[in-house]
């Protein structure tokens, strides 16, 4: 597997090795690698699109959202701003048989301030600077969606911005539920979807078949 994995680094260059041993325990550890592999090697970037492995992504229109509406907001807010689906008023879970379980010592609060669903979600270098700082002062949990998109942005005053009609927080193509919602260039506002059931990893070709119908989503006014 390291060789298959280092044979697609050099071809490809979209692989990063850390020593961090891939556990659920160590997601904010892995989170801060890749954090502060984007400050060494992209600071200049304007934009850090975080995806993870069950996710889908239409790239044209995300492209199309991304210079429409969110460069707009990027400039309001100096640069310090997070674009996602946000959850808010989740709860600390304090079962140590739960994958999530957070000790009262590490983090003593009942909830969680508001954080935005890791499926997908956007930030800028300088938003994450900020919060690769500010973290040096906490100690870390388990659970690095609500550690850096919740505790660590709401400590350095990142605006957290409920995109949830762009970012699904699951699939909502599988039941045929999406709000059908469009611009008035009749453009989907919905760009990335996310595997909860196994509806994509589990199906032979269900990436494609999920993003073939991302791609051919219509608005409720069209014919």
């Amino acid at each position: 597997m390291q060789e298959i994995n280092e044979e697609e680094a050099e071809k490809y260059g979209d692989i990063v090795f850390t020593s961090i041993i891939d556990s659920d325990l160590n997601q904010t550890l892995k989170m801060s690698a890749i954090f502060q592999w984007q400050q060494k090697f992209f600071p200049k970037v304007d934009y850090f699109l975080k995806i993870d492995e069950k996710s889908v992504l239409d790239v044209s229109r995300f492209h199309y959202w991304l210079n429409l509406k969110f460069n707009m907001f990027k400039s309001s807010y100096n640069d310090s701003i997070i674009f996602g689906n946000l959850l808010q008023n989740g709860k600390v879970v304090r079962d140590p048989n739960e994958k999530r379980y957070i000790p009262y010592d590490i983090y003593d609060k009942p909830n969680f301030p508001s954080y935005q669903h890791g499926s997908c979600y956007l930030t800028t270098p300088n938003t994450i600077k900020l919060m690769l700082e500010e973290a040096k002062s906490h100690k870390y949990i388990s659970f690095d969606d609500a550690f850096f998109t919740g505790i660590i942005a709401e400590k350095v005053k990142a605006t957290r911005i409920n995109a949830n009609r762009h970012f699904a927080s699951q699939n909502p193509l599988a039941t045929n539920s999406w709000d059908q919602e469009c611009d008035d260039n009749g453009v989907p506002f919905l760009f990335s979807i996310s595997d909860e059931n196994g509806e994509i990893v589990n199906k032979a070709d269900g990436y494609k078949n999920a993003l073939k119908k991302l791609k051919g989503l219509k608005c409720s006014n069209e014919n």
